[in-house]
């Protein structure tokens, strides 16, 4: 069965709200005055008036090393009627209990304001020791001037008093001057007697803590020494007539040691009822909480793979038997679950209240947006634990014309020894900047009251046409998005000071060093420089490359090809039956050129080139039907196709970027150090720079690629007609056709691609050359690495000393001895084993002995290669949010996109139910 909660009472007496602490404290005895003869009442003590719910928190017995302030306990009070205990019960009888557990109509539990337990705490309790405590002296409660607590009469009645080292034993002189010292033997024989330094004598326990402050004893004898006054005489204390002795043979004593003894009974059962709230609190929770568990996996597995949880119609209670129509994906799965035998699913779903099934698409939002926390939290947790991180964003437009900027987070994970760049967020720009400052500019207008007359209707109508003029037209601007960049970084708790760079597409409104996203997150986060994406800049070289006229001529009639094959299947079909006859094993289909991503072309162009005989062929095959407008669209290419600058100028653009296609997919890897693809960057330049220096040879084999390609056709590459006067092409006089295209295509275009290449990448280059320092293969040749060792130390000395690495070292003094140590360390080691890259140098860094080091090598690492993860997260936005899902709000799509961008993240599932349980008030107890 589930319990929404629990109501716990002990008695039927209640708590009366508006008593002080001091009127609490101590009441689980009972205050009966004394009957007319002067003996004592025989009454029971009680413990009543428990909060409705009960949280888990530990309730032992006085243990010796407590030395925290006990929680508050509530009890009842017998003063105004309400006593729970039962005149007539003897006083070995243990007072009566009740365990009652109901239900409220509400079913939302309040959360009791302090933990419960036995343990009275009106005043904090004081230290305690293996013997009686100087603290705890009973001297305080003398005459009822200071109530003890219900844990401080129990510690006081059950330990035995003893003196602590060192503690000066009290005596008392006769007539004649001898003198009588107080014995821990004496104390030893009678337990119930301590000595107080309070009041500078004996006294006893049982008479101060329970009989003077809870019966108010009136007897023959009158009381007094040992119990209203101390015992300070110690020269008769044992023996047939000592003080002691005839003490404990009174009747009073006797009443109050029976009453002590019924208090210490009744407070540990007691303590045993809070322990059996508690258990089975705890044991309702974990009911609880394994019923949900089947609903969060759900969930999670839905958001991992991309499945859409709703359906048309997913109202109602969910029937486990029969399927209804419009349900969606989620329901359906917690139906499989149940049909393959899941019984906590089927207890939930069958006995669970209406309002605590949790199947709604409420609840599906909460879980998603818990998990999507819980993810985001670990990879938050990871950064931190790195030291440094990276920032990278970029911005589009999803489906539903909304702005959506994604944030991602490049760092060293030091677990894996790995680089690691994970998403962590969408923000819509533009709604989170605009919405609230247009609400506080018309909510004057809004809140006016509604009017009662027509010229009040249309005076509100006037204010709300010069509100509407008064709205500022929304705009993306860089300190917009730098504004929600900082907030994100803010919120989720990173240190400014630890962000070392930053990395952005080369839009103006990103890369502007005034008014740009750049310089507004350099104000806020100091030491994170700036870094172009070097995926864009090389998409840029591209770019400028492709703008001589045959290179772009070339790459517009390529589109109209491809274009012209993708429009209708009929002609597919002649393209793969063509590529069927020519007995090719790869091919057949085209690659359209990307618009936006220019290094995507170079595989379409290599596509379409290795086809070209196929392509020729399905052109002239389409030149025979009978469809006019097919047939004049394929005699008007085959023009274009088999045109000699056409073929030159796609074999050369193919061979030049070759090298260039491999470039671009080693910068958009995530374990890419932007020092090594620097290094691959002047690997692909000597190489241009060489092909460019042997040109005659270098375009003499390209040429020879061609014919060997076209041979099939019967095709011969030609010079073009050579005019005395153009302005439109270039027009050298030449004599052989491979000398006027080498001329006019193969060198420009190298050209501008080397040209292109220097202008982008040489800046990155010349710094990364810097922490080359750094490098056991480098740093161990040459002696005049010091003095670049300082350039470094200069630049980031700042950013080392915020993050408290050194932060003493103003001087570099440290830093330099630690990297003396580290280039001797490996002038020692063999060749074989010292390191050549930062990655590998890194792992074999201590941090202890060598923080400065460790620290610059992790900055080397993780500086930005390129934006391609903000790019991946782009196409994560496409398939989550589609047409028939345009509407997911904010925190949803944030959810769900943790989990498909990171699915082989490890989720704990009771760290996500206890999110979602502390996330508001639930039907269920699960906490």
């Amino acid at each position: 069965m589930i319990v929404p909660f629990i109501d716990h009472q002990l008695t039927e007496s209640t708590v009366d709200p508006n008593r002080s602490e001091e009127e609490v404290s101590g009441d689980c005895a009972d205050k009966t005055p004394p009957n007319k003869k002067g003996r004592l009442k025989q009454t029971t003590l009680s413990f009543t008036g428990l909060p409705r719910r009960v949280k888990p928190c530990e309730t032992a017995e006085p243990t010796q090393s407590s030395t925290e302030t006990q929680p508050e306990r509530t009890v009842a009070s017998n003063e105004k009627g309400t006593s729970s205990s039962n005149p007539n019960t003897s006083a070995n009888q243990a007072p009566s209990t009740s365990f009652v557990s109901s239900c409220s109509g509400s079913g939302i539990i309040e959360k009791p304001s302090q933990p419960i337990g036995p343990m009275d705490a009106s005043r904090p309790a004081k230290p305690v020791s293996s013997s009686m405590s100087p603290d705890y002296d009973v001297g305080e409660f003398l005459l009822g001037k200071t109530k003890a607590t219900d844990f401080e009469k129990a510690y006081i009645l059950k330990t035995k008093w003893k003196g602590q080292a060192g503690f000066e034993w009290p005596f008392s002189c006769r007539k004649d001057g001898t003198k009588r010292y107080l014995r821990q033997s004496h104390l030893d024989k009678f337990s119930d007697f301590a000595y107080s330094k309070t009041v500078g004598g004996i006294l006893c326990k049982a008479c101060v803590l329970v009989g003077l402050q809870e019966t108010h004893f009136r007897t023959d004898a009158t009381l007094g020494k040992l119990v209203t006054k101390p015992l300070n005489r110690y020269d008769r204390l044992i023996g047939a007539t000592g003080d002691l002795t005839k003490h404990v043979n009174t009747e009073y004593h006797k009443s109050a040691a029976s009453r002590c003894h019924e208090f210490h009974s009744n407070y540990q059962k007691n303590t045993n009822v809070y322990k059996s709230i508690n258990s089975h609190h705890e044991e309702v929770c974990k009911q609880n909480r394994k019923r949900l568990e089947p609903l969060v996996k759900t969930v999670i597995f839905c958001g991992q793979n991309n499945i859409a949880l709703r359906g048309r119609d997913d109202s109602g209670p969910m029937d486990v038997e029969n399927t209804k129509d419009g349900e969606g994906i989620f329901r359906r799965l917690l139906r499989y679950r149940i049909e393959s035998g899941d019984r906590e699913l089927r207890e939930q779903i069958v006995s669970a209240p209406r309002n605590a099934c949790y199947t709604s698409g409420d609840i599906q939002n909460q879980i998603i947006s818990c998990v999507g926390a819980e993810i985001k939290e670990k990879i938050i947790n990871r950064v931190k634990e790195s030291g440094f991180y990276t920032i990278m964003a970029d911005e589009t437009t999803d489906v539903s014309s909304t702005e959506q900027l994604s944030v991602c987070l490049r760092y060293y994970h030091k677990e894996s020894n790995t680089i690691k760049e994970d998403f962590i967020s969408f923000i819509e720009v533009l709604e989170h900047e605009h919405s609230e400052k247009n609400k506080e500019e018309c909510s004057v207008v809004i809140e006016q009251s509604a009017p009662k007359t027509m010229e009040e209707y249309l005076e509100s109508c006037y204010k709300v046409n010069e509100a509407t003029h008064t709205l500022e037209e929304p705009r993306l601007t860089g300190n917009v998005i730098g504004k929600a960049i900082v907030s994100e970084i803010e919120t989720s708790g990173l240190s400014p000071e630890a962000a070392i760079a930053q990395s952005y597409d080369g839009a103006s409104v990103m890369s502007s060093e005034s008014i740009g996203t750049c310089a507004y997150v350099k104000n806020h986060c100091p030491y994170a420089e700036y870094y172009h994406c070097s995926a864009h800049a090389l998409n840029l070289t591209l770019v400028h490359a492709s703008k001589i006229p045959a290179v772009r001529n070339m790459i517009s009639t390529v589109k109209e090809i491809t274009n012209f094959f993708s429009t209708s299947n009929k002609k597919k079909i002649t393209l793969k039956m063509t590529h069927d006859l020519s007995q090719k094993s790869q091919g057949g289909a085209l690659q359209s050129l990307c618009e936006t991503r220019w290094v995507e072309r170079i595989t379409a162009l290599e596509n379409f080139a290795s086809n070209y005989v196929t392509i020729v062929r399905a052109l002239m095959a389409i030149s025979q039907w009978k469809d006019v407008s097919a047939k004049s669209k394929a005699v008007w290419l085959i023009k274009s196709i088999t045109d000699s600058t056409f073929i030159v100028t796609l074999f050369t653009c193919v061979v030049v970027t070759s090298n260039i296609d491999q470039l671009s997919k080693k910068l958009q890897q995530k374990n890419t150090c932007l020092s090594s693809a620097m290094g691959n960057v002047n690997n692909i330049l000597a190489v241009l720079e060489d092909d460019r220096k042997n040109s005659i040879h270098r375009f003499e084999s390209i040429m020879q690629l061609i014919n060997d390609t076209i041979s099939p056709l019967k095709l011969n590459i030609e010079r073009p007609r050579i005019a005395k006067r153009s302005t439109l092409r270039s027009n050298p006089d030449l004599d052989t056709a491979t000398d006027y295209f080498r001329v006019t295509i193969f060198t420009p275009f190298l050209d501008t691609v080397i040209e292109q290449m220097h202008f982008r990448f040489n800046d990155k280059t010349q710094f990364l050359g810097t922490f080359d320092i750094l490098l056991p293969s480098k740093c161990c040749k040459d002696d005049m690495k010091e003095e670049q060792f300082a350039q470094l130390w200069k630049k980031y000395a700042a950013t080392l000393h915020a993050n408290q690495i050194q932060p003493d070292d103003t001087a570099g003094v440290h830093a330099f001895t630690q990297y003396r140590q580290w280039v001797m360390k490996w002038k020692t080691e063999v060749s074989d084993r010292v390191p050549s890259d930062h990655m590998t140098a890194l792992q074999h860094c201590d941090v202890d002995m060598f923080p400065c080091i460790y620290a610059l090598l992790t900055i080397a690492i993780i500086l930005p290669v390129s934006t391609a993860t903000v790019e991946r997260s782009f196409s994560s936005l496409r398939l989550l949010k589609t047409y028939l899902r345009n509407r997911s709000c904010e925190t949803r799509l944030n959810g769900l996109a943790m989990m498909y961008v990171h699915p082989n993240e490890k989720i704990d599932i009771e760290r996500v139910i206890e999110r979602f349980a502390s996330d508001g008030n639930r039907r269920l107890l699960l906490l």
